[in-house]
Protein backbone atom coordinates (compact mmCIF):
# COMPACT_ATOMS: atom_id res chain seq x y z
CA UNK A 1 0.00 0.00 0.00
CA UNK A 2 1.04 3.74 -1.04
CA UNK A 3 -0.05 6.30 0.11
CA UNK A 4 0.32 9.76 -2.21
CA UNK A 5 0.40 13.04 -0.21
CA UNK A 6 -0.12 16.58 -1.30
CA UNK A 7 1.35 18.90 1.71
CA UNK A 8 -0.33 17.30 4.72
CA UNK A 9 -3.34 15.89 3.06
CA UNK A 10 -3.43 12.42 1.68
CA UNK A 11 -4.83 12.41 -1.79
CA UNK A 12 -4.65 8.52 -3.02
CA UNK A 13 -3.98 5.16 -1.25
CA UNK A 14 -2.87 2.56 -3.97
CA UNK A 15 -2.65 -1.17 -3.40
CA UNK A 16 -0.15 -3.60 -5.24
CA UNK A 17 -1.57 -5.41 -7.88
CA UNK A 18 -4.38 -3.05 -8.66
CA UNK A 19 -4.48 -1.16 -11.94
CA UNK A 20 -3.91 1.70 -10.50
CA UNK A 21 -0.43 0.40 -9.32
CA UNK A 22 0.97 -0.34 -12.82
CA UNK A 23 0.76 3.42 -14.22
CA UNK A 24 3.46 6.02 -12.98
CA UNK A 25 2.15 6.99 -9.42
CA UNK A 26 2.81 10.88 -10.17
CA UNK A 27 3.91 11.31 -13.89
CA UNK A 28 3.92 15.17 -13.85
CA UNK A 29 7.13 17.62 -13.70
CA UNK A 30 7.47 18.75 -11.30
CA UNK A 31 6.25 16.91 -8.45
CA UNK A 32 3.60 18.29 -6.28
CA UNK A 33 3.32 14.88 -4.33
CA UNK A 34 5.24 12.51 -2.26
CA UNK A 35 4.88 8.86 -1.25
CA UNK A 36 4.79 7.16 1.58
CA UNK A 37 4.90 2.79 1.27
CA UNK A 38 3.41 1.22 4.35
CA UNK A 39 5.28 -2.33 3.57
CA UNK A 40 7.78 -3.65 1.18
CA UNK A 41 8.10 -2.06 -2.15
CA UNK A 42 9.45 -3.75 -5.46
CA UNK A 43 9.04 -0.62 -8.34
CA UNK A 44 10.62 0.14 -11.67
CA UNK A 45 12.03 3.29 -13.14
CA UNK A 46 11.58 4.35 -16.73
CA UNK A 47 12.63 6.74 -18.73
CA UNK A 48 10.01 8.50 -20.48
CA UNK A 49 11.53 9.64 -23.19
CA UNK A 50 13.37 6.55 -24.19
CA UNK A 51 9.92 4.18 -23.63
CA UNK A 52 8.55 6.23 -26.49
CA UNK A 53 11.21 6.29 -28.20
CA UNK A 54 11.46 2.57 -28.37
CA UNK A 55 7.37 2.43 -28.56
CA UNK A 56 7.75 4.51 -32.11
CA UNK A 57 10.37 2.24 -33.44
CA UNK A 58 8.39 -0.25 -33.17
CA UNK A 59 5.32 0.60 -34.91
CA UNK A 60 7.31 1.52 -37.94
CA UNK A 61 9.39 -0.81 -38.18
CA UNK A 62 7.32 -3.68 -37.70
CA UNK A 63 6.08 -5.71 -40.55
CA UNK A 64 4.92 -9.12 -40.95
CA UNK A 65 4.95 -11.88 -44.08
CA UNK A 66 1.66 -13.23 -45.43
CA UNK A 67 2.70 -15.52 -47.93
CA UNK A 68 5.96 -17.49 -48.85
CA UNK A 69 6.09 -19.55 -51.70
CA UNK A 70 7.47 -22.68 -51.79
CA UNK A 71 10.19 -22.02 -54.03
CA UNK A 72 11.27 -18.95 -52.86
CA UNK A 73 14.44 -20.47 -52.16
CA UNK A 74 15.73 -21.68 -54.74
CA UNK A 75 16.85 -20.01 -58.27
CA UNK A 76 16.70 -21.08 -61.89
CA UNK A 77 13.67 -23.81 -61.58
Amino acid sequence: MVEIREDERTVAMIKGGTPEARNPLCPGQPRKFSARSYDQVDYLAIDSELLDVMITWDQTGTYEVSDLSRNSGQRGR
